[in-house]
């Protein structure tokens, strides 16, 4: 993999050694370098955010209240997914109380078989809406906790 970096970092000393700006047939790493940092898109707490998601498949509404308290405003993008989680992680349990409640009379059964699906299926789907720095907003989910 190049280093665009260190590619930047050459360029600008020959340029100071000739005290000449590149021809126009040099390439300016400047620019290569920033192409590739906006190809890359990367938002500050990226995997936090993932984690949030889907540790929350494990420990429920814990590591994502864990995130979400611990994740300062440097990194907005954490916190909004961590908020999100939180807020889907609550509304399951609310359902799954409710399923429990339910299962006394058989019906709350099929609602830990759809609502565990449900918590599977969206989990992942916002862990990798997380990994492509995009936002994801999780379906029949009461907003709890806004960011």
């Amino acid at each position: 993999m190049v280093n665009y970096e260190e590619r930047y970092q050459q360029q600008e000393n020959q340029e100071n050694q000739h005290h000449q700006h590149p021809q126009q047939n040099q390439p300016v790493y400047r620019q290569d370098y920033q192409q590739h940092q906006e190809y890359r898109g990367e938002q500050p707490g990226r995997g936090l955010a993932m984690i949030a998601h889907l540790l929350g498949l494990v420990t429920g509404f814990l590591v994502p209240l864990i995130i979400y308290l611990l994740v300062d405003q440097s990194k907005p993008f954490a916190k909004r997914h961590a908020a999100e989680a939180l807020n889907f992680q609550i509304t399951l349990m609310i359902a799954f109380f409710v399923s429990g409640i339910l299962s006394l009379i058989l019906i709350g059964i099929l609602g830990f078989i759809i609502f565990g699906l449900l918590d599977l299926i969206c989990s992942i789907i916002a862990t990798m809406k997380a990994s492509n720095n995009e936002d994801y907003r999780y379906p029949l989910t009461i907003r709890f906790i806004r960011e």
